[in-house]
């Protein structure tokens, strides 16, 4: 029987899974709605779509008439990498008995996937924002990724409260005319500020709230004033995750450095005011090779072959 990894990338509205063939290298790409965050979201939720992906993942393995030898999976519900007992990793083994099982932080496949294992670090911006870096010896630090209330600078979730603060100093008089106000209005499908009240404090969550950068996004390209102090406010806010952490970090060659999240997705601007910020490390900046469930499958690989020892 062909032999296989996976790498599962439990993201907070979607997952995503790589199934690489040991023998030929041949790779199967899965993706199913529905997130796992099981911190902020329903936990039974995150179970059921972390069941649905398994059973396509079985459906997949049968047809390939394939066994699995290894799998890692990396989620946002996860603290540490390689937490045991997690409740990811035990519904895994109910499914794939006997097979060695890893579960890791989101921001470690990340890393792992974009500079494709190698040493240096990595600077996530979606809802939340963090970095992490990976000497020669393997050894992790990590700077942010602190939430909502007190972190996240720069995230998506962050570009969307300081865009909501630009349309309320507008609609006070307390700031200046912005595109944010009408963009902002018309995406939430209201009519008044206190539509925007009614709709931001009781109907959207933390993702719904970083989808507004999007917006941002737009108006900052349309050289809106407002829109474009935010967004480079948040490519000023990653750069400094990206400097500290390379700074904390002992290199014994040059690191490499790249980005991953929708953050990094809005637009030129914001490649342009992070690369700003970034000071000498411009320099090692890359962009991302392989998606973060590839670093999952890297992941697995070395927990096969550490597992042979």
């Amino acid at each position: 029987m062909a032999e296989f990894v996976l790498g599962i990338d439990g993201g907070g509205t979607k997952l995503a899974a790589v199934l690489e063939n040991l023998q030929t290298g041949e790779q199967f790409s899965l993706s199913t709605d529905g997130g796992i965050n099981s911190i902020i979201d329903d936990p039974e939720d995150s179970r059921r779509h972390l069941r649905s992906m398994i059973e396509d993942i079985v459906i997949l393995l049968s047809a390939k008439e394939g066994t699995l030898s290894g799998i890692c999976i990396g989620s946002a519900s996860v603290m540490t990498d390689y937490e045991k007992n997690h409740w990811c990793e035990e519904l895994l083994s109910q499914s794939f008995p006997g097979v060695p099982i890893g579960a890791v932080t989101d921001s470690r496949i990340a890393l792992e996937g974009a500079l494709r294992g190698e040493p240096g670090a990595i600077v996530i911006a979606g809802t939340g924002s963090i970095s992490l870096s990976k000497d020669s010896l393997g050894q992790m630090k990590r700077c942010g990724g602190w939430g909502s209330l007190f972190g996240d600078e720069g995230s998506g979730y962050w570009i969307g409260c300081e865009s909501l603060r630009a349309v309320a100093k507008h609609w006070d008089g307390r700031g200046d005319a912005t595109l944010l106000t009408d963009r902002l209005l018309e995406k939430l499908q209201v009519s008044t500020f206190e539509g925007i009240i009614q709709k931001v404090y009781g109907e959207m969550d933390r993702k719904e709230v970083a989808s507004l950068s999007v917006i941002t996004g737009e108006c900052a390209a349309d050289r809106d004033p407002a829109a474009m102090q935010i967004v480079e406010e948040a490519g000023a806010h990653l750069a400094c995750l990206a400097s500290t952490i390379l700074e904390q970090t002992v290199w014994e060659s040059k690191p490499l450095l790249s980005y991953a999240g929708g953050v990094f997705r809005m637009g030129e601007q914001m490649k342009r005011s992070f690369l700003s910020h970034l000071g000498p490390w411009n320099s090692v900046l890359t962009e991302p090779h392989e998606q973060p469930a590839y670093g999952a499958v890297l992941l697995a690989l070395r927990m096969k072959e550490a597992a042979r020892y």
